[in-house]
């Protein structure tokens, strides 16, 4: 086996054991959890990556509800206020947050459309996938969902609006504004989310 092949079994290793130790949570936030709330025609493949990246992230475990929320048909846009209150209103444990995935296009009275929505020191957020595949590949759709997440996860957390246009915080008006971000934290955020978690 080559030295190059070496690397790369060896850091799949690493990334597959460092993933068995936060799903046995092992983490230092053990006593938290994400859970992700399927809405809509939303894939398994999406869920399991979102799961995979978020317990990655938080050092949390994150499972995948088997209740999924029913979306109103014939509309062209799915009312984000409306299913941010169906989400708050699910039974949750205690320590749990939850977070919608929607495959449609979200709407909010004085938008055209909107990414995700979720309330601050809140304990639930909704995405929405509607226009994240636009003109990517599916590499660059599950980097977008990840801003996403991460973005709408971090209000969830207390944070607001960061002007660090590289930080998931920013906020994002368009595609262009999401490409321009990381799927993580500039420091400061990043400061602030665990001091936060901590005094939780």
């Amino acid at each position: 086996m080559t030295w190059w092949r070496c690397a790369i079994v060896s850091r799949r290793l690493w990334r597959l054991a460092a993933l068995a130790l936060l799903l046995a949570g092992c983490g230092e936030y053990r006593h938290e959890r994400l859970s992700l709330v399927p809405v809509g025609q939303v894939s398994a493949t999406e869920l399991r990556f979102l799961r995979r990246d978020l317990a990655a992230f938080y050092g949390v475990r994150c499972a995948i509800r088997t209740e999924r929320l029913a979306v109103p048909t014939g509309a062209a846009q799915v009312d984000a206020d409306a299913l941010l209150n169906a989400l708050e209103a699910l039974p949750t444990e205690r320590g749990e947050r939850l977070l919608a995935v929607c495959s449609g296009d979200g709407g909010q009275p004085g938008t055209s459309f909107v990414f995700g929505l979720a309330r601050r020191r809140g304990r639930c957020g909704v995405i929405f996938t509607g226009r994240l595949r636009t003109d990517v590949d599916q590499r660059g759709y599950e980097r977008r969902l990840a801003i996403e997440a991460h973005h709408e996860l971090g209000h969830v957390y207390g944070l607001g609006h960061c002007p660090n246009d590289g930080c998931a915080m920013c906020f994002s008006p368009g595609l262009i504004d999401v490409d321009a971000k990381r799927p993580s934290y500039c420091e400061h955020c990043r400061e602030l989310l665990e001091r936060w978690r901590r005094e939780r």
